[in-house]
């Protein structure tokens, strides 16, 4: 049976959080600092409420287990490549050749599908820089653009966003077997018409 404090610490951590997130900006606090302190404090939190009601700290020990360590050096090498990449100066090189033609297709579908190469985190942090080499009138049509092919990037691959690749995960530790080609072959008309869909509807908006 579930224990109803310790899941009332934890919506109230979520929430506070997801508030925070979304004030980032305003409060000017980078948003992998909101999560860090978020996550050490719930797990202090919880660690003191058990010791106090001297109840089992089992859960906490296997929550910890659980967590999607073997990502992290997936993640943390991504992100050494954009630091690298931001050095190299190649953002410009892409902002040029993106701008030409139909900006808000090119960052749509080149988003969409270099989520599927990289990851659509470090996708997007590329592709902020990109935009911030852009002319200011590209820049909010690359935007929203951008945020369209890199949220529907996992409707091509599991590989598109980090989700994907913790819910296959999850499903391979409770033996449930989904193939990589199967996931595309039933994802990929979804995926696209997905895509197209929503890039049509942000150049009605936009234009």
């Amino acid at each position: 049976m579930s224990d109803k404090k310790a899941v009332i610490i934890g919506l109230v951590f979520m929430i506070v959080t997801l508030v925070l997130l979304v004030l980032s900006n305003v409060i000017s606090v980078p948003m992998w600092l909101i999560t860090f302190i978020a996550a050490i404090m719930l797990i202090l939190t919880t660690l003191i409420y058990y010791m106090i009601s001297r109840g089992s700290k089992q859960p906490i020990i296997s929550t910890l287990k659980k967590a999607p360590w073997n990502f992290a050096p997936l993640i943390l090498g991504m992100y050494i490549l954009i630091m690298g990449l931001e050095k190299s100066g190649i953002q410009q090189v892409f902002s040029k050749l993106l701008e030409n033609g139909n900006v808000i297709l090119n960052y749509g579908l080149s988003s969409f599908l270099l989520s599927n190469i990289m990851n659509n985190l470090p996708m997007s942090m590329f592709y902020a820089l990109i935009i911030d080499s852009a002319p200011l009138l590209v820049a909010s049509k690359a935007t929203y653009a951008t945020i369209i092919g890199a949220n529907l990037g996992v409707l091509l691959t599991p590989f598109g966003a980090l989700a994907g690749l913790m819910w296959l995960e999850l499903l391979k530790q409770n033996d449930v077997n989904v193939s990589f080609f199967s996931y595309i072959k039933k994802m990929l008309s979804i995926g696209i018409l997905a895509l197209f869909f929503g890039l049509i509807r942000l150049s009605l908006f936009l234009n």
